[in-house]
């Protein structure tokens, strides 16, 4: 099923993201607006059940996946009963994007039956302790733990060391994201072309027990990884200015990727999403054909 919109046709999603909260400094950020408020318990659970009960019609899919994400999402009270509602509605899979900050916090034992995948953002060298004794109680409970690495150019220095880290305490996966552009600034998040190749081949190497992923980046720029790469999924994208029927599109409202007239003839184009046009622009590769 196809929605039309001013990018031309996306496929309909059946996975809805909700962000909570107004802050949410550990998130992997991308063009989505930054709300002005946080969506009210009522509204939380008024949007599970409209895109779960509300769009099942002829013409509209019902999502049976949620995303919940948001600063305190992890631990905010109104959230195991919003998840339950939802799965009664129909809900197959949650997903928690967390964030490091909340982690002292957690109390694991409310996911068990609710949450089936955690994400947690690395962003910091210092952001390992805990976890390995987190994704041990999470698994006690059935919740999976898929750390998600950010490849700012911060942290290129240490991603070999944090990505062999994170493999030791065998997670669900691990996804090394490179960071999306926001308006102004993408030199100083994303880094240089020709510096981050090697490196990040090291970090990919040095996970050797752990499924993994690589995000945000186009597949021929690492032509010898193709196995790594997966077309972003679309979903819709609610905050508390975009609710219901006024939902975004993840693609082409949040994100928006880029391709070039020589994708048409890659054999592994249907396996990449493009690139950002701001790095293209900055002097980062051209696409070219796999």
């Amino acid at each position: 099923m196809l929605r039309w919109t001013p990018s031309g046709a996306v496929s309909t999603p059946e996975t809805v993201q909700i962000r909570v909260e107004v802050s949410y400094p550990d998130r992997l950020q991308a063009g989505a607006p930054l709300p002005s408020r946080r969506l009210e318990p009522a509204e939380l659970a008024a949007n599970i059940h409209y895109f779960t009960t509300t769009l099942d019609t002829p013409r509209t899919r019902a999502c049976t996946s949620l995303v919940l994400s948001g600063h305190g999402v992890a631990t905010r009270p109104d959230i195991p009963a919003a998840i339950d509602q939802g799965r009664q509605d129909g809900l197959k899979r949650v997903v928690l994007h967390a964030g490091a900050s909340e982690l002292h916090r957690l109390d694991v034992r409310w996911l068990e039956g609710r949450v089936d995948c955690l994400v947690l953002p690395v962003q910091h060298a210092d952001a390992l302790p805990r976890l390995e004794d987190l994704v041990e109680a999470c698994r006690a409970h059935g919740t999976d733990v898929v750390f998600a690495i950010d490849l700012r150019a911060s942290l290129l220095p240490h991603l070999p060391r944090i990505a062999r880290t994170l493999d030791q305490h065998r997670p669900a996966a691990i996804v090394f994201t490179w960071p999306f552009p926001r308006a102004g600034q993408p030199a100083e998040r994303a880094p240089h072309p020709g510096q981050w190749r090697s490196t990040l081949e090291s970090a990919l190497d040095a996970v050797a027990h752990t499924p993994k992923l690589v995000r945000g980046l186009p597949l021929c720029h690492l032509p010898g990884r193709a196995s790594l790469f997966r077309r972003t999924s679309n979903r819709w994208y609610v905050d508390a200015a975009h609710q219901a029927g006024e939902a975004l599109l993840f693609l082409p409202d949040v994100v928006r990727f880029a391709k070039s007239d020589a994708c048409r003839f890659c054999t592994r184009d249907q396996a990449c999403d493009g690139f950002f046009q701001p790095y293209l622009d900055a002097g980062h590769p051209p696409l070219r054909p796999v």
